[in-house]
């Protein structure tokens, strides 16, 4: 499900991209000097922005992979996925890590997208240690419980009542099957009315291992 993984370290509030400008404007020349580029040992490409001034650690991994990768049956599942992987790893159970938020200042959330996903965490630079720790065994050793997919699940079966319910949000889903119809983009990135019932921890977990 995830093709391939980048992990990107960016040390700001926000994510610029000097990549998207001509490279001899002068906003990429201002820019530019603040990014580097290393690989890890798996060959992972890490890429840094450096601002001196900013307090806020911020890291991104983007995970290559999005709605092309399903079907319509299984709309939302790397959503879910991504989701699940965030309710408690090795180190720290769901409960210590709601607990955590409460004592030092830090978010650690996910979104998915057409094309790719991100995991995110932001942090106060003094508490880096803590929350990365966090942040890399919630990534690499999930616990995946199946009581919290089934939490998940029903908590989706709710946003998906709520969208089924509201006009506007219903013309949005039959708009995006009409324009979609036939195309790698017809699955959604959200849980659908049609893969609600089809999504299986089975399905989850087979994809967080791939």
């Amino acid at each position: 499900m995830f093709k391939k993984l980048f992990l990107l370290l960016v040390f700001s509030f926000t994510l610029i991209s000097c990549t998207s400008v001509p490279k001899d404007s002068a906003y990429y020349k201002e820019n530019i000097k603040d990014f580097s580029q290393i690989k890890l040992q798996n060959g992972i490409p890490v890429i840094l922005k450096n601002v001196p001034t900013s307090k806020i650690t911020v890291i991104q991994m983007i995970i290559e992979g999005g709605t092309p990768l399903l079907s319509t049956d299984k709309s939302g599942l790397e959503n879910v996925t991504l989701e699940l992987m965030l309710h408690g790893c090795d180190l720290y159970s769901y409960e210590e890590i709601k607990k955590l938020e409460y004592e030092i200042s830090y978010s650690l959330t996910m979104s998915s997208s057409k094309d790719y996903s991100v995991v995110r965490l932001k942090c106060i630079d003094k508490d880096f240690d803590t929350v990365f720790s966090l942040f890399a065994d919630s990534v690499l050793n999930p616990l995946m419980q199946k009581e919290d997919f089934e939490q998940i699940m029903n908590e989706k079966k709710e946003s998906v009542q709520q969208v089924l319910s509201n006009p506007s949000s219903l013309l949005g889903r039959e708009v995006h099957k009409i324009a979609y119809k036939n195309h790698n983009y017809a699955a959604s990135v959200s849980v659908t009315e049609e893969s609600i019932n089809s999504i299986s921890y089975e399905d989850v977990i087979e994809c967080y291992n791939k």
